[in-house]
């Protein structure tokens, strides 16, 4: 905005004066990270259960962002410019689907991280850090099936009607697709084993469903918090979270393509239960 009013001022370059006399202003109107401040200043870690620092470096991993630099002498040696870097997307539908699994060839999910503190205005040197984490597509499958950690899972506890239901699993429950829900405890009670069946092919259409929710949730909060903050930047900022969230769409459509839709698990499970009855 400073740099492009026409330079005839006998205080000399606009940049420069706003970084004299007004370099508060500098730091907080135009300098910084636009998505760390906005998710910062607007508190967005209390809009989720487990909000926190931790959160908000994963909602920059999904959203990217745009860091407007402190001034810097321009290329032509006149006046001072603002550089601007837009560090992309690194964490994707895809990592939270596999996570560290080995047999999709995903081996650690990566993170920006703040490394030179967490205020509003610092996470000016984002960095980019691998970190551990087991996959929704695992995750959903253990939660269906059991495992040797967690015992049996809610296939076995339908068929039998044993086994008490842990809170993990009443809110896997109830944040699936109700039509889902149904199908799991429908196909358990009629014949564990097709139940069994069914749970391989619907784990992964399960984790699609509940990465996309996840980044979504995710995405949307980075995108009000955003909105209104008021940055001389905003709407370039509003330009790559619409970019951020086509790429993610894309991604959606081209791994539903692999695995499928609750539309197509609900026509397989049709099939089965059309099969199990007689």
């Amino acid at each position: 905005v400073f740099s492009s009013w026409t330079n005839t001022s006998t205080l000399g370059d606009p940049m420069q004066q706003v970084k004299q006399n007004a370099p508060n202003d500098m730091t907080q109107k135009i300098q910084g990270n636009l998505v760390w401040r906005a998710l910062v200043n607007q508190n967005a870690g209390a809009w989720f259960r487990f909000g926190g620092n931790d959160l908000l470096q994963a909602a920059m991993s999904i959203s990217g962002t745009v860091i407007v630099d402190a001034p810097q002498t321009a290329a032509d040696g006149k006046g001072e410019n603002n550089a601007i870097s837009a560090p992309p997307p690194i964490l994707r539908i895809k990592d939270l689907m596999y996570g560290n699994d080995a047999g999709n060839s995903y081996q650690t999910v990566s993170l920006y991280v703040c490394s030179d503190g967490t205020g509003a205005d610092q996470c000016l040197k984002p960095i980019v850090r691998n970190v551990n984490l087991v996959g929704l597509k695992q995750r959903v499958m253990e939660m269906l099936l059991g495992s040797a950690n967690n015992g049996n899972g809610l296939i076995y506890k339908f068929a039998t009607n044993s086994g008490q239901i842990t809170a993990a699993e009443q809110a896997f429950m109830q944040t699936v697709p109700d039509a889902i829900g149904g199908m799991i405890h429908n196909l358990a009670r009629e014949d564990a084993g097709i139940a069994k069946l069914w749970a391989e092919e619907a784990a992964p259409v399960i984790a699609l469903e509940l990465a996309q929710l996840i980044v979504n949730d995710v995405l949307n909060a980075v995108q009000v918090a955003a909105q209104i903050n008021d940055h001389a930047y905003a709407k370039l900022l509003m330009d790559s979270l619409s970019v951020a969230r086509q790429q993610i769409q894309d991604e959606y459509v081209t791994i539903a393509g692999r695995y499928g839709n609750p539309q197509t698990l609900m026509a397989f499970y049709q099939q089965l239960m059309n099969t199990v009855k007689p």
